[in-house]
């Protein structure tokens, strides 16, 4: 806990706060945000005050209770992963519900959704339980433990969980051939990634599907999924072993939209996990360069054809968004927006890269990863970093007004394509 005389949690706008302690047992502490308090994303923010006479707080014990609507046959407009959902059979919180109290830095904003663990649930009904980075548990009471800090999903009710090829599936079926076709896809994926970015990509994923409650979505095919590492998490209750197609050569492999959705999601083991930035850039040092990632991946193991009609896409919606703002004149998060953030800003980043090198553009990347926490992830950083990866400032500055300050309707991404970049870290 932070050295403070006012200590911030955030918790999800559900929940009634009961009691705040300092510590297991420790004396009871007052705390606001109770009544017309500020609310961030799916949380409500508690402050609370630490008297003098305690000193230092180790610890705060926060009891609550609260309830969410179950949605069995009554879809909702939207769903994401910060929604608390209770639907057939199943309960499903994320990190980003702040379903846990969840300790917010009054600097420098920054959540520590992140956290070591000993969780107890008990779940009268479940015949399955699960928390992020523990391996799932047979029901209705079981103990979850972790040394290693992790941002707390939480996935309880009536699924199946089957453990082959090294891996783990949550809520879907898969046979012993269908799970070694996911560790293959899995294995050249995230081998590539060390190779470009010099940095060991450490564990392995789990698998996880489950019913969204969304209109636009459909139960038995996914058309949505996010991380919460080590869980890959799928949308559409899909039958994870029906995925798995042949080709005209007769070998197994993933559909190439699974094939794209894992560069990405399995790129936000780096860009969301390793790194957790914080200000108003945050949608491009997550989304935009794990996208970005997925991209090259396509570039180094996909057809020519296959990934110029990937860049074609991108660059279409991107165009049918219309302008944005630069980087370097983005002051709030909610200015980088899903065209932003998931079909520009990665092309931008392609284009950096067939003009400064992939050696360079690992080097940046890595440096993106690895420079203290406490270096702010703002645009003079990525300029910074852009330099000492030995990207010239002639090819930097270019690059900047071609691609970053130029208009949507002449901007650089008209010139990126399969026929100028081809990705050599395989």
């Amino acid at each position: 806990m932070p050295d403070a005389d006012t200590l911030t949690f955030v918790l999800n706008h559900a929940f009634e706060v009961g009691t705040v302690r300092a510590g297991r047992g420790g004396p009871v502490l007052d705390y606001d945000g109770y009544y017309d308090g500020e609310w961030l994303g799916e949380g409500s923010v508690y402050d609370v005050a630490v008297p003098d006479s305690l000193g230092p707080v180790a610890s705060l014990c926060v009891a609550y209770s609260g309830a969410v609507p179950v949605f069995d046959g009554h879809p909702v407009p939207d769903d994401w992963k910060g929604r608390i959902v209770a639907n057939h059979g199943t309960l499903r919180a994320t990190e980003q519900s702040k379903w846990y109290p969840i300790v917010r830095d009054r600097k420098s904003g920054a959540l520590s959704t992140q956290v070591s663990y000993d969780i107890t649930v008990d779940c009268a009904d479940c015949r399955q339980l699960y928390i992020n980075g523990s391996a799932p548990a047979a029901g209705p009471s079981a103990r979850f433990t972790s040394d290693v800090p992790r941002a707390l999903l939480l996935f309880a009710g009536d699924f199946s969980v089957t453990r082959t090829a090294g891996l783990e599936f949550v809520g879907g079926a898969i046979d012993e051939r269908a799970a070694a076709v996911f560790r293959d896809q899995l294995d050249a994926t995230t081998s590539g990634f060390e190779r470009f970015l010099g940095i060991e990509y450490e564990g392995s994923p789990v698998f996880l599907t489950f019913l969204s409650i969304a209109k636009r979505r459909t139960p038995g095919r996914s058309s949505w999924a996010f991380v919460s590492w080590p869980t890959v998490a799928f949308d559409g209750a899909i039958d994870f072993g029906s995925l798995v197609e042949t080709a005209a050569d007769g070998t197994a492999l993933l559909p190439l939209w699974l094939r794209r959705t894992l560069g990405h999601e399995l790129a936000h083991y780096y860009f969301g996990t390793v790194l957790r930035p914080t200000g108003p850039l945050f949608w491009f040092y997550v989304e935009s360069m794990a996208e970005y990632m997925s991209l090259r991946r396509m570039a180094v193991a996909e057809s020519d054809s296959v990934f110029a009609d990937n860049v074609r896409e991108l660059r279409d919606g991107a165009l049918r968004a219309g302008p944005v703002s630069p980087l370097s004149r983005i002051e709030q998060a909610s200015q980088i927006g899903d065209s932003y953030r998931y079909q520009l800003a990665p092309l931008w980043l392609l284009s950096l890269e067939e003009r400064a090198g992939e050696a360079a553009m690992g080097r940046l990347l890595g440096t993106v990863l690895t420079a203290p926490a406490e270096r702010q992830r703002d645009w003079p950083f990525f300029l910074d970093a852009a330099a000492a990866a030995g990207i010239p400032d002639t090819v930097l500055s270019e690059w900047v007004a071609k691609c970053v300050e130029a208009p949507i309707t002449d901007n650089c991404i008209a010139e990126v394509g399969a026929s100028r970049f081809r990705g050599g870290a395989r």
